[in-house]
Protein backbone atom coordinates (compact mmCIF):
# COMPACT_ATOMS: atom_id res chain seq x y z
CA UNK A 1 0.00 0.00 0.00
CA UNK A 2 1.66 3.63 -0.51
CA UNK A 3 -0.25 6.91 1.26
CA UNK A 4 -0.74 9.77 -1.04
CA UNK A 5 -0.92 13.15 1.20
CA UNK A 6 -1.42 16.59 -0.75
CA UNK A 7 -0.96 19.37 2.07
CA UNK A 8 -1.43 23.52 1.81
CA UNK A 9 0.11 25.41 4.90
CA UNK A 10 -1.62 28.96 5.13
CA UNK A 11 0.24 31.37 7.85
CA UNK A 12 -1.45 34.68 9.17
CA UNK A 13 1.52 37.06 9.86
CA UNK A 14 0.92 40.47 12.00
CA UNK A 15 4.20 42.87 12.17
CA UNK A 16 4.30 45.18 15.18
CA UNK A 17 6.69 48.13 14.90
CA UNK A 18 7.82 50.77 17.97
CA UNK A 19 10.02 53.31 16.17
CA UNK A 20 11.53 56.11 18.35
CA UNK A 21 12.81 59.16 16.07
CA UNK A 22 15.54 61.68 17.96
CA UNK A 23 16.40 64.63 16.15
CA UNK A 24 19.09 67.77 16.88
CA UNK A 25 18.61 70.65 15.08
CA UNK A 26 20.17 73.91 15.42
CA UNK A 27 19.55 77.33 13.79
CA UNK A 28 22.21 79.37 11.75
CA UNK A 29 21.51 82.68 10.49
CA UNK A 30 23.22 85.59 9.34
CA UNK A 31 22.08 89.32 9.39
CA UNK A 32 23.29 92.22 7.96
CA UNK A 33 22.11 95.74 9.15
CA UNK A 34 22.26 98.62 6.90
CA UNK A 35 21.59 102.15 8.43
CA UNK A 36 21.44 105.45 6.69
CA UNK A 37 21.78 108.67 8.86
CA UNK A 38 21.21 112.07 8.64
CA UNK A 39 22.29 114.17 11.34
CA UNK A 40 20.81 117.68 11.10
CA UNK A 41 22.34 120.96 13.44
CA UNK A 42 20.43 124.84 13.87
CA UNK A 43 23.18 126.98 15.51
CA UNK A 44 23.23 130.55 16.73
CA UNK A 45 26.36 132.35 17.41
CA UNK A 46 26.35 134.98 19.99
CA UNK A 47 29.08 137.64 20.42
CA UNK A 48 29.66 140.10 22.66
CA UNK A 49 32.34 142.70 21.39
CA UNK A 50 34.14 145.61 22.75
CA UNK A 51 36.49 148.53 21.02
CA UNK A 52 39.61 149.62 23.51
CA UNK A 53 41.55 152.05 22.12
CA UNK A 54 44.46 153.63 23.23
CA UNK A 55 45.09 157.47 23.58
CA UNK A 56 45.79 159.16 20.87
CA UNK A 57 42.85 157.12 19.32
CA UNK A 58 45.67 155.63 16.62
CA UNK A 59 45.93 152.22 18.08
CA UNK A 60 42.36 150.04 18.58
CA UNK A 61 41.83 146.19 19.87
CA UNK A 62 38.43 144.68 18.91
CA UNK A 63 38.14 142.31 21.74
CA UNK A 64 35.22 139.58 21.24
CA UNK A 65 33.80 136.87 23.04
CA UNK A 66 31.21 134.74 21.23
CA UNK A 67 29.15 131.45 22.26
CA UNK A 68 27.83 128.78 20.04
CA UNK A 69 24.75 127.39 20.94
CA UNK A 70 23.98 124.02 18.40
CA UNK A 71 21.06 121.56 19.03
CA UNK A 72 21.82 118.78 16.55
CA UNK A 73 19.04 115.53 15.93
CA UNK A 74 20.25 112.69 14.33
CA UNK A 75 17.77 111.03 11.95
CA UNK A 76 18.06 106.95 11.15
CA UNK A 77 17.05 104.57 9.66
CA UNK A 78 17.97 100.88 9.83
CA UNK A 79 17.29 97.04 7.95
CA UNK A 80 18.23 94.31 9.21
CA UNK A 81 18.38 91.29 6.18
CA UNK A 82 18.42 87.83 8.27
CA UNK A 83 18.65 84.70 6.25
CA UNK A 84 18.51 81.61 8.37
CA UNK A 85 18.59 77.89 7.60
CA UNK A 86 17.72 74.92 9.70
CA UNK A 87 20.15 72.16 10.52
CA UNK A 88 18.37 68.85 11.03
CA UNK A 89 19.69 65.57 12.17
CA UNK A 90 17.13 62.57 12.56
CA UNK A 91 17.86 59.14 13.14
CA UNK A 92 14.97 56.45 13.58
CA UNK A 93 15.40 53.83 15.94
CA UNK A 94 13.00 51.12 15.25
CA UNK A 95 12.03 47.40 17.12
CA UNK A 96 10.26 45.26 15.12
CA UNK A 97 8.35 41.84 15.95
CA UNK A 98 6.56 39.52 13.57
CA UNK A 99 4.00 37.31 14.95
CA UNK A 100 2.74 34.66 13.02
CA UNK A 101 -0.32 31.75 13.07
CA UNK A 102 0.04 28.56 10.52
CA UNK A 103 -2.14 26.17 10.31
CA UNK A 104 -1.14 22.87 7.64
CA UNK A 105 -4.05 21.39 5.99
CA UNK A 106 -3.22 17.86 4.68
CA UNK A 107 -5.91 15.31 3.05
CA UNK A 108 -4.26 11.80 2.64
CA UNK A 109 -5.21 8.86 0.44
CA UNK A 110 -4.60 4.98 1.18
CA UNK A 111 -3.53 3.15 -2.69
CA UNK A 112 -3.69 0.16 -1.74
CA UNK A 113 -2.76 -3.04 -4.66
CA UNK A 114 -4.25 -6.60 -3.82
Amino acid sequence: CVIVCMCLIVCMCVIVCMCLIVCMCVIVCMCLIVCMCVIVCMCLIVCMCVIVCTVSLCVCVLLCVCVSLCVCVSLCVCVSLCVCVLLCVCVSLCVCVSLCVCVSLCVCVLLCVC
